[in-house]
């Protein structure tokens, strides 16, 4: 499981004062001494937890397969492209939420169907240009870096639900 680390290299300058500041638990330290502090901010599984959330949110908890009539309580986001590509893989663009029959268990599920997008355009649900561009996107060179996670956790964040 990948997160994302930030490390703080410092120097303690003052080894006399304790303040609520930064170096304020580090009271038993010497001045001078190196400083290592690791905060943990978010993990990739977590931010693909709430990519999955915010997929199933917009969609308005609701089958997007065209014609599906399937009232479940049991949905799935699903990628359009892969997240092996790191663009994708916190994009809302690139994410479909469907019943759990369309995702994986019919004939016709997103992962057996080798004409699913096809489909989608066939039924209105997305447009070729729409894949066009998605097409674009995943292509474009992007780390998964700290800053990039950061800045999708920030695109999500109006479509979580507060618990």
């Amino acid at each position: 499981m990948e997160r994302i680390i930030k490390v703080i290299n410092d120097y303690r300058s003052d080894a006399g004062s304790v303040d609520g500041s930064f170096f304020g638990h580090l009271r038993g330290l010497q001045a001078g001494r190196k400083v290592r502090v690791v905060l943990k901010i978010i993990s990739d599984k977590k931010l693909l937890k709430l990519w999955g959330q915010a997929v199933i949110e917009r969609a308005g908890r609701r089958c997007e397969y065209p014609d599906c009539t399937v009232n479940s309580h049991q949905l799935h986001a699903h990628h359009l492209y892969s997240r092996r590509w790191v663009t994708m893989r916190y994009n809302l663009d690139a994410g479909i939420c469907l019943c759990a029959s369309h995702h994986t268990l019919s004939g016709l599920s997103a992962h057996k169907d080798p004409d699913f997008k096809e489909t989608l355009i066939l039924g209105n649900v997305r447009t070729r240009d729409f894949f066009d561009d998605l097409r674009t996107e995943r292509n474009r060179i992007q780390k998964n870096t700290e800053d990039f996670k950061l800045e999708c956790f920030e695109k999500l964040k109006p479509y979580l639900i507060p618990f």
